[in-house]
């Protein structure tokens, strides 16, 4: 056997093999559209209470970000997001915010209308740098409601850009990002 025949069959190998832990991959974990992750742009999700799209700083993902948890909204300002999970569970969601403030500022988590808890979201360098803050949630099944909102209890004077919620599959217990 001559060795050309042998390097062919290498580099065969090379190729096949990864493709077929591909395909194992998918027929044990499902496809990999169900693994990636979904970003909802908070200039897209429900605001009220003087919450409002803004674009004057830079680093936003999207077309802009939601700024007006600001002293004059407090109590009122929020911004909620609609969250469909396959089953109900344990699930998170990942806020990217700025603060700009120098100290570290709050706001409330609510699902599906009950307050999770206040959440201390640390301040970033400056306005224009976005840092990202994991809660653990809860999720019903089918249709949810996640909303960041500026209670009078809240400090707020943050911007948020975006959301990742996270829910769990069913039968499985893998995760799957979605909206």
């Amino acid at each position: 056997m001559s060795p050309a025949p042998r390097k062919r069959s290498r580099a065969a190998a090379r190729f096949i093999y990864p493709v077929l832990l591909s395909l194992l991959g998918t027929v044990l974990y499902g496809t990999a559209a169900q693994a990636a992750t979904v970003t909802l742009e908070a200039e897209s999700g429900r605001l009220s209470g003087g919450a409002a799209v803004s674009t004057d700083h830079s680093g936003y993902t999207g077309t802009g970000f939601v700024g007006g948890f600001t002293d004059a909204n407090k109590g009122s300002a929020s911004v909620s997001f609609g969250v469909t999970a396959e089953t109900a569970g344990a699930g998170s969601v990942s806020l990217r915010y700025a603060n700009g403030t120098g100290a570290t500022m709050t706001l409330s988590l609510y699902v599906n209308g009950a307050k999770v808890r206040q959440v201390g979201l640390p301040a970033t360098a400056n306005w224009d740098t976005w840092a990202t803050h994991q809660e653990a949630v809860t999720y019903a099944k089918g249709a949810n409601t996640v909303a960041w909102t500026f209670t009078t209890a809240d400090s707020g004077n943050v911007n948020i850009d975006s959301i990742m919620p996270r829910t769990t599959l069913p039968s499985t217990g893998r995760s799957l990002d979605r909206a």
